[in-house]
């Protein structure tokens, strides 16, 4: 182990010493320097086992063709002992970086069998391994953006296991062992995305491009391309706020402040109000679904706890009734595609005719929440909606949905699991969909981690929950009927004490964009292939929708283009480009 982290600390220093201060010469727009810092601090490196230290220091490698393709995110500390002296002779020119792949490519194979030999491995074992060390790289067939040597994965841990076993006799091969998984991660290629008018034409390696655009592949960039994202839980931003819009302009301003940041498809949210107001702004919100700006309606409430209301106003809810979301629908012109509803209201769940049978054959999706049920009772809410669903032709999905998994729900404790835990055994057999507000405020990172680890993120929705606060300063705001004061970008409903001083109360809503959500969550450990999935192609499932929330041929033409922090650079909608 001190051999690792020696040989770990010299690569730093080294390259620190001798490039960090100009653009790797590959990605001029990128600073290695800068990636080592921010993978540091992101908890890699020393903090995680022997084979991370020796293999790079960086996020994971999306696994799915239809997810990011990664570019410039991965830095190879052992891999630059490589590097170094070519940079030292050749300057930061192409030719430094060129001539390494040169130099891995003939010492891979032999490295790879002295591994085996020295830590007297079977022959076979020894031999087998340089043999697959110098094969080319395969793993185009299974990704859009690969690392090259990234099927070479098991080859490095058994090399470090065989090493670990020499270690008592043969100290070399514990380095070779650490320099051979550094070297591994090395080489990579980019990804092409080829857009024709609105729609999504091809999208795989660059070095596959078909004709005929193979002869106008553009030059290689630091961007990252993700599909456009898709909010199903967002009551406003830039200013205005769904449930407080009286205007096609208002509505218009809060969808492009999260359209500006990579939100292609968004769903406007209402919050609890009475039966009149209600049917307003769902009529409003419905002609902006036609014009194209938003993708549905939610209505949270007015069928709620009142002990989980969270923001919502208490004077307004109501028990469960069916008329109310036939009308409720009507008004929305089958633009309603999720509802807010807690299980344990009288008239939500009971059959024939409640207020889930009444969603679903209005094209809506149930999605429990702002609940105090027991476990039981959600359980039967969520066994009922699904069953719902998957027997409706008139479904858009088969799963429910979850709203906001843990906020605004009866606790989990191990005596009384409650709505968590039947949300979670429900989305662990694929049966819902649960809602992640995973901005940093509503949820803890460990929190976050966990669902992911537990249902996975086919079976996540991460949402905003964003209210008009969102890309603005702090200040008073409102949410409906409830006033919300935004501290320190926090926004809290406030209520006055008996001096009519207003006080700070519950959680009202996020304050941001749901790439700040996804950002938070790879920040968080989550891999960034998991975190857009779960910001894509889940909640355009819930949608019933196929062609949104992808990076694939036939998809609409949504796509973000973002640094490597995750920050915005270029959105495009149906293939047009919307300034950022």
């Amino acid at each position: 182990m001190r051999t690792a982290i020696g040989l770990y600390i010299l690569a730093l220093v080294a390259r620190l010493a001798l490039i960090g201060g100009f653009p790797d010469p590959a990605y001029p727009d990128s600073f290695y320097y800068v990636n080592v810092a921010r993978q540091l601090a992101a908890g890699h490196g020393f903090t995680t086992d022997v084979l991370w230290i020796f293999a790079e220091v960086g996020g994971k490698i999306p696994a799915n063709p239809v997810l990011p393709i990664a570019s410039n995110a991965h830095w190879m500390p052992l891999a630059s002992l490589v590097q170094v002296p070519f940079i030292w002779l050749l300057g930061p020119t192409a030719l430094a970086s060129a001539l390494p792949f040169a130099f891995l490519g003939a010492t891979a194979a032999p490295l790879a069998w002295a591994i085996g030999r020295d830590a007297g491995a079977p022959r076979f074992v020894a031999v087998g391994a340089g043999i697959l060390t110098a094969l080319p790289a395969l793993s185009f067939v299974y990704m859009v953006q690969p690392d090259n040597f990234s099927l070479y994965q098991p080859l490095v841990a058994g090399s470090l296991w065989m090493a670990g076993r020499g270690m008592r006799g043969s100290p070399r091969s514990f380095v070779l062992a650490g320099l051979l998984a550094g070297l591994a991660t090395l080489s990579r290629n980019d990804g092409v995305l080829v857009l024709v008018g609105p729609t999504i034409a091809w999208v795989g390696p660059a070095d596959e491009v078909p004709q005929p655009w193979s002869d106008v592949v553009p030059a290689s960039s630091d961007e990252t391309i993700l599909p456009g994202l898709v909010d199903l839980h967002c009551h406003g931003g830039g200013g205005a706020s769904f449930p407080d819009a009286t205007t096609p302009e208002e509505v218009r301003r809060a969808a492009d402040e999260h359209l500006r940041h990579g939100t292609t498809s968004l769903v406007a949210s209402l919050v609890t109000a009475d039966a009149e107001t209600l049917c307003a702004r769902a009529a409003l919100l419905a002609d902006e679904v036609d014009a194209g700006h938003l993708v549905g309606i939610h209505a949270e409430g007015p069928f709620l706890s009142f002990a989980r209301r969270g923001a919502q106003s208490p004077e307004h809810l109501v028990p469960g009734d069916p008329d109310l979301v036939r009308r409720l629908a009507e008004a929305a012109r089958g633009h309603l595609v999720t509802m807010t509803v807690a299980p344990e209201r009288h008239g939500v769940v009971d059959p024939p005719d409640d207020v889930l049978a009444a969603l679903v054959a209005a094209g809506a999706v149930p999605s429990p929440g702002h609940s105090d049920a027991s476990f039981e009772q959600f359980e039967a809410g969520l066994a009922r909606a699904a069953h719902l669903l998957r027997t409706d032709p008139r479904a858009r999905s088969v799963r429910p949905t979850a709203t906001h998994l843990f906020n605004g729900m009866r606790p989990l404790h191990h005596r009384d699991p409650g709505p968590v835990a039947a949300s979670l055994d429900a989305a662990s057999r694929g049966e819902a969909v649960v809602e992640l507000v995973a901005d940093g405020t509503h949820l803890a990172d460990g929190t976050v981690r966990t669902v992911f680890g537990l249902v996975g993120p086919d079976a996540i929705a991460l949402v905003t929950d964003a209210m008009a606060a969102t890309g603005m300063a702090d200040g008073d705001y409102r949410l409906g009927p409830v006033a919300v004061q935004v501290a320190d970008g926090v926004a809290r409903i406030v209520t006055p004490d008996a001096d009519g001083v207003p006080i700070p109360g519950a959680i009202a809503g996020g304050t941001s964009h749901l790439l700040d959500v996804v950002r938070h969550v790879v920040a968080a450990g989550v891999p960034l292939a998991d975190a857009v999935l779960a910001a894509g192609r889940t909640p355009a499932s819930v949608l019933g929708r196929t062609d949104i929330g992808v990076l694939a041929a036939g998809a609409r033409a949504d796509v973000l283009l973002t640094d490597d922090d995750l920050r915005p650079r270029r959105v495009l909608r149906g293939g047009v480009l919307v300034i950022v």
